[in-house]
């Protein structure tokens, strides 16, 4: 235990999480049924993306089997689960902690949220007869607070026969996301987003585009996807001459993976600026030729805009 004691000390001290993340490694170890230090372990764990949620949540559910009387791991568990698991584990905690006023009342609002979302639902699809179309649209969006993935797959199916776009299939990539499903969240993504690319010049909409969250493809951990996805963007961007945006996306898209053609690309969005920006279609162009040395021979348009003693 005396290595879950010392983590345990270092682990709110800003910096020095990995040294107490080693700690309790240590103490699992030595004891792998340490409910303690498997439980501490878990909260120290980041949920950037869906792997390292599943990562934290399944430490959690093994603190949870060694200890199940423990009302914090069934409190913790709460918030990492779908609306109906969420409400049995803080039952848990309520049962086990019946002193402690914060369960009770997290129960009543996880409960209350769902009845209303529930209800919502019901309210949606009675109206089926009248407006499908907003219907089946609502239904399939109020799933994600109540995670009735079947019926979301039911109505996303009529929602297709009136939108001709992707919205129903991002409406249920995100119940998918919600509801903890991400392996088939992460599949109709990459349906979506080939939808697009394919639709980029009959009709795709600078709107209907952006329907794609950066944050969910992070979560998810699709790194190509959200490149192409700033691609995309930075393209009807540029097609509806919002050069601003395009800009915007192409920097997006940089911070991730640096190019020559990339640069190239904002180099000629920049030019079609101002001459603040055509200053900085001159500084892409240098960091272009930079990362190729053959950039001038590649992208001859872009010549004028090298650096003096490169124009040679």
């Amino acid at each position: 235990m005396a290595y879950t004691f010392w983590a345990d000390s270092l682990s709110n001290q800003p910096g020095i999480n990995q040294d107490a993340t080693k700690l309790f490694l240590k103490a699992i170890a030595l004891d792998p049924n340490n409910a303690l230090a498997t439980y501490l372990f878990a909260r120290l764990l980041p949920m950037s993306t869906y792997r390292q949620f599943e990562e934290r949540r399944s430490w959690l559910l093994k603190a949870e089997r060694l200890r199940p009387d423990w009302d914090g791991i069934h409190a913790e568990l709460a918030g990492m689960s779908t609306p109906e698991e969420g409400l049995r584990e803080l039952q848990k905690a309520v049962e086990l902690a019946p002193d402690d006023p914060i369960y009770p009342a997290g129960y009543e609002e996880a409960s209350n949220n769902l009845k209303d979302a529930q209800k919502r639902m019901q309210q949606a699809e009675a109206k089926m007869a009248a407006d499908p179309k907003t219907a089946a649209i609502l239904v399939e969006y109020e799933a994600k607070f109540t995670c009735d993935v079947q019926k979301a797959e039911h109505y996303e199916i009529i929602a297709e026969k009136y939108y001709p776009n992707e919205v129903p299939q991002i409406t249920l990539a995100t119940v998918y996301r919600y509801c903890l499903e991400f392996e088939k969240s992460r599949a109709l993504y990459r349906q979506v987003l080939a939808s697009m690319e394919a639709r980029l010049n009959t009709g795709l909409t600078y709107q209907e585009a952006i329907e794609v969250e950066d944050e969910a493809l992070q979560f998810l951990d699709m790194n190509p996807e959200l490149k192409r996805i700033y691609l995309l963007k930075a393209a009807v961007a540029e097609r509806d001459q919002k050069w601003w945006l395009a800009q915007v996306y192409l920097e997006k898209e940089i911070a991730i993976a640096p190019s020559g053609e990339l640069y190239a690309h904002y180099a000629r969005v920049m030019m079609k600026q101002s001459a603040v920006n055509k200053f900085q279609a001159s500084q892409a162009v240098a960091k272009g030729m930079k990362l190729d040395p053959k950039f001038i021979e590649h992208y001859p348009d872009l010549a004028a805009y090298a650096p003096e003693d490169k124009k040679k």
